[in-house]
């Protein structure tokens, strides 16, 4: 099954790159468009997708399609935390959100998600002894997310299998963002690590473009 789901991705990444082959005057005529776009932005518009942190989206100019962007830092510097909210504030803007968790579950990120939002302490949500005021803004919360284009994957899956889901996901109902949450710890062949992570950020840039 996966040698299959392998040779669909190559033959649709071939596909892909056939249709965005372009000659030198169509690039630049495209460049010189985009320029002119990002010329005529009012202040505070965006040329991508919102991050919801305002210092971030000046320096990125928002998260643009087709770009493949990694989040680095040592364990515990919060990595998850900056992809939650990001993937949150998406989701809140009514973009179709996919976030590959492969270390937190789905309730915790939901958890983490209301805690962020409302300030509420994460500590007494976690053992559900909230206040008053923190558990109406928890149902608050929830309600409000059960409405967002927001898939939670918290499947060990290859990079083989979520390429396919997301094709797949792009199809059937579209998808704006897709968040990988510890891309270190997606299954391998284990082989050479550097190598095969090298090509499974190979794969992602080209599913994003």
């Amino acid at each position: 099954q996966q040698r299959a789901e392998k040779l669909i991705s190559d033959i649709a990444d071939s596909v892909s790159d056939e249709k965005n082959v372009t000659t030198a005057y169509d690039a630049v005529k495209d460049t010189i468009m985009h320029m002119d776009k990002i010329a005529s932005l009012e202040d505070g518009e965006l040329l991508g997708l919102p991050t919801g942190l305002p210092s971030l989206d000046d320096i990125l100019m928002g998260l643009k399609g087709g770009e493949f962007i990694v989040v680095a830092g040592r364990p515990s510097m919060g990595k998850s935390v900056l992809a939650e909210n990001i993937a949150r504030n998406c989701a809140k803007q009514g973009l179709a959100v996919r976030f590959q968790s492969y270390e937190m579950s789905a309730d915790e990120l939901i958890q983490r998600g209301a805690a962020a939002e409302y300030s509420i302490d994460f500590g007494r949500l976690k053992k559900f002894q909230m206040t008053k005021t923190e558990l109406d803004d928890f149902s608050i919360y929830s309600a409000k997310a059960c409405d967002w284009r927001f898939l939670i994957d918290t499947e060990m899956l290859g990079i083989d299998e979520l390429c396919a889901r997301c094709r797949l996901m792009k199809r059937r109902g579209g998808l704006d963002l897709l968040v990988v949450d510890h891309l270190h710890l997606m299954p391998r062949q284990g082989r050479d690590a550097v190598a095969e992570l090298d090509e499974i950020t190979a794969r992602l840039k080209r599913l994003a473009m």
